[in-house]
């Protein structure tokens, strides 16, 4: 009786892991209910570069799940609403790996440039960036304006 009983908590604890690592499905359907579920996404679905938030209700059970990224600021967890029929409605999860990382749940669209002098973008505190560091032009090796003079 005692190994039964745990044998079942064992095999629950691997299912809500599966749930929690793998995107095992929350599945939209009691069993022996009859009635439909209901999944809405704030973010419209499978969209990596927003945050969304699930919304899934079986008339029993609601979860809200937000995406999220995990602790190395890389993989996305992309929460969305799948439907494969009329009936059930399932909330689901998958991993995504975010080229440039991520961040509150969404990946970065880009990486972040480096500001740096010289590259023909006033940014930051330059006062000017003429493309190159070549002072005496004008602006000055350090993107600040020249006083330029002319000797006769």
């Amino acid at each position: 009786m005692a190994k039964d009983r745990s044998l079942m908590i064992a095999i629950i604890g691997i299912f809500v892991m599966a749930w929690i690592i793998g995107g095992l499905n929350i599945q939209g359907k009691s069993a022996g209910s009859a009635a439909s579920t209901s999944c809405s996404d704030s973010d419209g679905g499978i969209n990596y570069n927003f945050t969304g938030t699930i919304n899934w209700n079986n008339g029993t059970y609601q979860i809200t799940q937000t995406d999220k990224c995990d602790s190395t600021g890389k993989i996305l967890y992309e929460y969305y609403c799948y439907t494969p029929n009329s009936i059930n409605t399932w909330g689901q999860m998958t991993k995504y790996t975010c080229p440039y990382g991520c961040q509150n749940g969404a990946c970065l669209k880009s990486s972040v440039p480096t500001r740096r002098c010289g590259n023909g973008i006033v940014e930051g505190t330059e006062q000017c960036d003429d493309g190159n560091t070549i002072s005496y032009d004008g602006c000055s090796s350090t993107c600040r304006v020249d006083r330029v003079t002319r000797r006769v």
